[in-house]
């Protein structure tokens, strides 16, 4: 077998139609030669992985001399590779909890419409507190083109029974509206004196700069349940007398006021 490196010139065989006088062909030196299982030597580039006739692949670039890696070898180091880098990993781990956030993220955005709809439900089916004694408070805003109106309602009750009733109203202006609060402070006095002599019938004025407030108490443990007089002395004095009863049923009159548009709510 002749030296894989040696710069000699080789002989090419001649053909029919060459000459009968030999020719010289250089030898490539950017190339080197292969042996084949036949044992020739083949020109061109190193092949680096050859492979046996049972299908074993050997490896001439391995440092320490040519390894043989059968089909068995290499699907065993591939997939303790993918087991190292997919499962056992970091960066695995990471991945394997991110799969899972933006799953349940995707759930719920999908399903926030039925999420709504349960906590809605929750909300309108849960016990409320069945409240027998203590206070309904409700109220109401307006306004016009000048003024804002605030009217708050209390009503005391034992026992879903009420008793009692505060009527209070609050109206703001501006620095220019004085001549308007000042009218309505002096309605509220006059009937503050009508009230006076009414038994059960409390009547309070306050004005301020920019604000009236007129507030009016009705005891109707106080009044009785004949009240026709006080009710007739009170609407001829310029005053307006509720249409509350005592006794009457706490819950009754909250379905009341709130059809008038008075936002109520209950408490101790």
């Amino acid at each position: 077998m002749k030296n894989e490196n040696n710069n000699e010139p080789q002989l090419t065989p001649m053909n029919d139609n060459q000459s009968a006088e030999p020719q010289i062909t250089p030898m490539d030196n950017s190339k080197n030669s292969q042996i084949s299982n036949s044992g020739q030597v083949v020109s061109g580039e190193i092949n680096k992985d050859i492979k046996t006739d049972k299908g074993a692949r050997i490896d001439t670039e391995t440092a320490g001399g040519p390894q043989i890696h059968t089909a068995a070898f290499e699907a065993k180091t591939k997939e303790k590779k993918e087991r190292t880098w997919t499962h056992d990993g970091p960066s695995g781990k990471l991945t394997a909890a991110l799969v899972i956030f933006f799953i349940f993220l995707i759930a719920f955005v999908l399903f926030l419409p039925e999420i709504s709809d349960v906590m809605r439900q929750y909300k309108e089916n849960r016990t409320v507190e069945d409240i027998k004694t203590g206070k309904l408070i409700c109220t109401y805003e307006r306004s016009n083109d000048k003024l804002d109106f605030k009217y708050t309602r209390t009503f005391e009750f034992k026992d879903k029974a009420i008793y009692k009733f505060t009527n209070k109203e609050e109206v703001a202006g501006s620095s220019e509206d004085t001549k308007e609060l000042t009218e309505l402070n002096d309605q509220c006095s006059n009937l503050e004196k009508v009230a006076g002599a009414l038994k059960g019938i409390d009547i309070s004025c306050q004005l301020l700069s920019t604000k009236q407030i007129r507030t009016e108490v009705f005891k109707y443990d106080e009044i009785g349940d004949n009240n026709v007089a006080v009710k007739t002395a009170y609407v001829e004095g310029g005053g307006t007398y509720p249409e509350f009863k005592l006794g009457e049923n706490i819950d009754d009159v909250e379905v009341s006021v709130n059809q008038a548009g008075y936002t109520c709510e209950k408490i101790k």
